[in-house]
């Protein structure tokens, strides 16, 4: 993977605002990403798909999170968002290592998230790649590779973390990371220490006020009214989270640093492991630093343009 850092800035080759964009995630109420992912589609024009991949946590039912994500689509839809695909269901269970711990030996059921992604890796290039946000298991992005190894250069990965509660399939971390360019964007955990919860909020909830009035923002608005909000007991709840890469490709500024790693895969662990610069596969990366309120900020900002409504 070619990236720079320059004047506090991450540059990845080739990725920018302008690129192909599918957003794979599990739960849509659980973050606001996707109503930002849908502002960025009504901007750009260039949100290809919205996957639902099984939270595969426990015996969740896909059927669940399609509603939610049906729903989020039908609020964007009559905010008069624009450029808004309807979501296609992804992966159910988890890929499990072959015998011989080869790749292409892995056994994998083709979907219609796992279709979506070869297709669009095709129109993509190296030079122009499709961007991968995925929030939840990376168990689609993974079967689209099994289902054609071609698309491999044409696709770069942004995984919110491979290595807790979206780790569960572990191996599929493991083939993202080894077979696509592939960032590990939360840095292991949530984005920042749970011993050093952030102080006011990254998006206060008196912010949500401003929004304009449409079916998308009041629904935010009631969002921000839930216990798990207003209670306390969760100081992260709310925060950019499974599409919080968006925000750097509106704004390179948030993500300033960046660390090469590799990535290996024993007894059914994934395990990331830093690496020195002559011993890089050339691959793999995790961020490092960002900047949590300058994204709060932006959100807002994008939130409130009437463009992003379609109103001039």
């Amino acid at each position: 993977m070619e990236y720079e850092v320059n004047k506090g800035k991450v540059k990845i080759s080739g990725v920018d605002i302008t690129n192909p964009i599918i957003y794979d995630n599990d739960w849509f109420e659980d973050v606001c990403d996707d109503e930002l992912m849908g502002a960025i589609a009504s901007l750009y024009g260039n949100l290809m798909g919205i996957i639902v991949t099984r939270d595969m946590n426990d015996d969740f039912d896909i059927e669940d999170e399609m509603r939610e994500a049906k729903e989020s689509v039908n609020r964007m839809k009559n905010s008069n968002m624009q450029y808004i695909p309807d979501p296609v269901y992804g992966a159910e269970n988890q890929l499990s290592c072959p015998a011989g711990g080869k790749i292409e030996d892995t056994e994998y059921k083709r979907t219609e998230g796992s279709e979506l992604i070869v297709k669009e890796a095709h129109k993509a290039s190296t030079e122009k790649p499709l961007l991968v946000i995925i929030g939840g298991q990376p168990t689609t992005a993974a079967t689209a590779y099994l289902q054609d190894s071609g698309i491999a250069d044409k696709v770069v990965i942004f995984h919110v973390s491979p290595t807790v509660y979206n780790g569960v399939d572990t191996w599929a971390a493991y083939i993202c990371s080894q077979k696509f360019r592939w960032v590990e964007w939360g840095t292991k955990q949530w984005w920042h220490k749970e011993d050093e919860p952030l102080s006011p909020r990254i998006l206060p909830q008196n912010k949500f006020k401003e929004l304009p009035e449409n079916e998308v923002c009041n629904h935010l608005r009631d969002w921000t009214e839930l216990p798990r909000w207003t209670n306390g007991d969760d100081p992260y709840y709310g925060d950019p989270g499974d599409g919080a890469p968006a925000l750097w490709l509106l704004d390179p500024s948030v993500w300033s640093d960046i660390r090469k790693i590799n990535t290996c895969y024993k007894r059914g662990e994934f395990i990331l492991k830093d690496t020195k610069d002559e011993d890089f596969d050339g691959l793999s990366a995790i961020s490092t630093k960002k900047d949590m309120y300058k994204m709060g900020k932006i959100f807002f900002r994008v939130m409130k343009d009437p463009k992003v409504y379609h109103k001039h």
